[in-house]
């Protein structure tokens, strides 16, 4: 918890305040010494762009037109390139579940020339974004005034700042939810189509008077693969449904929750020992040549499936050994 006050700039105004909230509840503040102006603003929820358009017009009614700024900066080549890229908060949980929202909440960003950048929403980064232009070194300001100043750590991996507070650093690609995010989705798709296609497959091999293969451990096998697809799939849709229903209400998160995570964490690890046992079956199936060539194929993709879901439940803590989030 930072107990200061921070600077920024509206329309050209010095003002310093604080900001600060809980899981559904929010504050800020912001004062002009000079002028004897402020705004202070309590809300629940997700404000959104609301916030953004009540300063922009709390600026146009309160503070004159900006003059022009005669003063010349000019960008060095290379610098928006240079600091292009994923970032997350540093405000955030490593150790428990809720690093999920670490993950969902990234931001993309992009050079838009020498001396311009975007910021977008690194899981949908499409549309125009939030363009803020160079005026420092390292430093960008949007059109509301709003700045974030670029920086690099002692291991010179590259972060950035919006005012004191907020502080956001690079992540590396395997953090990146571009590239995690349609990994994990291929993977359940696979799972779906390959659980979906089972009792299809089934029915037309009855029909046709056919059976999936003499060897009973064969068969034992493809049941045991299958039941662990159906296990991580489970986990996949109790995770998004508790994420989707903790953001529409936070109050949920209390100790009553506790026994369906304490359910949720003992199938994700059901789930990630199961994805051993499935890679070892797709091993088997190449080894011993069982099955068709499609059959060990499709086993080959089952397993890589299943290690990028069981990844993503260890990496995350969806398999979790904590009940504080």
């Amino acid at each position: 918890m930072g107990l200061v006050f921070t600077e920024r700039r509206l329309g050209g105004v010095r003002f310093v305040g604080h900001d600060g909230g809980t899981m559904s509840f929010f504050s800020v503040l912001v004062v002009s010494p000079e002028r004897g102006l402020g705004v202070f603003v309590s809300y629940d929820g997700a404000a959104g762009q609301a916030l953004s358009d009540l300063f922009q017009a709390f600026t146009r009614r309160y503070l004159p037109a900006r003059p022009a700024d005669t003063t010349v900066f000019t960008a060095r080549p290379g610098v928006t390139g240079a600091i292009a890229g994923v970032y997350q908060n540093n405000r955030r949980a490593d150790s428990t579940i809720a690093r999920l929202s670490a993950l969902t909440s990234e931001l993309l960003i992009r050079p838009a020339g020498d001396a311009k950048i975007t910021i977008h929403s690194a899981a949908w980064p499409f549309g125009v974004g939030r363009s803020l232009q160079q005026e420092g070194e390292l430093l960008f300001r949007g059109a509301n005034g709003s700045e974030i100043a670029f920086e690099q750590d002692s291991k010179r991996a590259m972060r950035f700042n919006i005012g004191a507070a907020q502080q956001w650093q690079r992540v590396p690609w395997y953090l990146d939810i571009r590239i995690v995010g349609p990994a994990v989705i291929a993977s359940v798709l696979v799972n779906i189509l390959t659980v979906v296609s089972w009792p299809i497959a089934a029915i037309i091999r009855r029909w046709r008077g056919r059976r999936w293969g003499e060897s009973v451990w064969a068969r034992r096998c493809h049941l045991t693969a299958r039941l662990i697809l159906i296990l991580q799939l489970a986990v996949i849709v109790a995770v998004c449904t508790m994420y989707i229903a903790a953001t529409l209400n936070p109050t949920i998160l209390s100790d009553g929750f506790d026994p369906a995570l304490v359910a949720l964490y003992a199938c994700a690890w059901l789930g990630i020992f199961g994805s051993l046992i499935v890679l070892w079956i797709a091993w088997q199936f190449g080894r011993k040549r069982m099955g068709a060539q499609w059959a060990r194929i499709h086993h080959i993709l089952i397993a890589a499936s299943s290690v990028i879901l069981a990844w993503f439940f260890l990496n995350w803590h969806i398999a979790g050994t904590t009940l504080n989030y």
